[in-house]
């Protein structure tokens, strides 16, 4: 009789370590479950902020060369303006007259006097 009631609590212990097993399996397997879960979320989100992110990169280069191509026309209009006001101020100065005299030496006037 003892060797039976030994047996019935061993086979009563392997009954509980077996079930002990099942029962952590299963948690496991629904760990695992929920983990695949957040991994394909975290996968399907990665996707779209790199989509997201080089939309954003393509719209700041398109930004950068809009912005060089102001400060370039800016420069050249700026230029422009510069030489045509010297322009301007040296023809109201008389700057241009030196070739009148120029002409008027090799005719032979000085000074309004002729040679």
């Amino acid at each position: 009789m003892d060797k039976l009631l030994t047996a019935r609590r061993n086979v009563a212990r392997t009954t509980e370590t077996l079930t002990d097993a099942m029962d952590s399996m299963t948690k496991l397997d629904e760990a695992t479950s929920i983990a695949v879960e957040t991994t394909r979320n975290m996968e399907a989100g990665t996707g779209k902020f790199a989509d997201e992110a080089n939309t954003l990169h393509e719209n700041l280069v398109c930004h950068r060369k809009k912005l060089t191509f102001i400060a370039i026309g800016a420069v050249v209009v700026f230029i422009v303006l510069l030489i045509a006001i010297i322009l301007g101020v040296m023809a109201a100065n008389g700057a241009f007259k030196g070739d009148a005299r120029r002409r008027m030496l090799r005719m032979g006037y000085d000074d309004g006097q002729y040679r």
